[in-house]
């Protein structure tokens, strides 16, 4: 377990953590569309685990990452990294909820998209991307 000082709630992280040790929250509000699941298969295989599994130390229930999670098992991942965190019941759904918010993480701007999609197009994955 490496030390993680980026968060108050923070217990550490670990780069290789047994996946089959993860628990997902059964109470976890998100769903993903099996085509959805495709692409997100297809990205992590294409650019790896870009972002971390968030999960409580004491209960290993996984906060934020179960749809990547998921994939990652079903692919037979079997080590992963997780961010772990020390939070009571109420925090945990907390953190999920604030986690997997698409309203907190803003939206693009079209025309910057538009310029960025430009460069893209003729690449390998472009008619792949999922916006």
């Amino acid at each position: 377990m490496q030390p993680y000082d980026h968060s108050p709630l923070a217990h550490g992280f670990d780069p290789e953590f047994p996946v089959a040790d993860l628990k997902m929250a059964a109470w976890n509000p998100r769903m993903i569309d099996p085509q959805a699941k495709k692409v997100l298969a297809a990205d992590l295989e294409k650019f790896g685990m870009l972002e971390f599994v968030v999960a409580d130390w004491e209960t290993k229930t996984v906060l934020h990452g179960h749809q990547r999670l998921g994939v990652l098992i079903e692919q037979g991942v079997k080590t992963a990294g997780v961010l772990f965190v020390n939070a009571d019941d109420v925090l945990q759904k907390e953190i999920s909820i604030t986690l997997n918010n698409p309203h907190i993480e803003g939206e693009y701007d079209m025309p910057k998209l538009g310029i960025v999609q430009g460069l893209l197009v003729g690449t390998d994955d472009y008619e792949k991307m999922e916006l």
